[in-house]
């Protein structure tokens, strides 16, 4: 517990700051499509921020994400063949160039390994 009370002005301030910016932060992790939901509703339990401004956001932003979400499937399902195609292509030329990359560093590896750099 001494390491709790070493830190707690630090801890207050972290406290406060999820208390006052709660919303806006679970806001950003909705948007952000990511698993940041998760700790950003425990972190805000843990500050007690009030559950009815976090619903506020859930209820205002939650249908305009999803919409858009649906939209943007809905409109772009019909490129998705061609997508597919150049996705494939992109991969092949990106393999190709992660392959030249790393023999460029194991030929550079292997030239210091050797002490051939004066040679060459």
């Amino acid at each position: 517990m001494d390491w709790f009370s070493r830190w707690r002005p630090q801890i207050e301030t972290m406290e406060t700051g999820v208390q006052v910016h709660g919303p806006r932060m679970y806001l950003m992790a909705k948007l952000s499509l990511g698993l940041l939901t998760v700790p950003t509703l425990l972190a805000a339990g843990l500050a007690r921020v009030a559950w009815w401004r976090l619903l506020a956001v859930s209820i205002f932003i939650e249908p305009i994400w999803t919409g858009m979400l649906v939209f943007a499937g809905y409109n772009l399902g019909a490129y998705l063949a061609r997508f597919e195609r150049d996705i494939q292509i992109a991969a092949v030329i990106g393999g190709v160039l992660l392959l030249a990359i790393v023999l460029g560093f194991y030929r550079r590896l292997f030239r210091r390994a050797m002490h051939i750099d004066s040679v060459v």
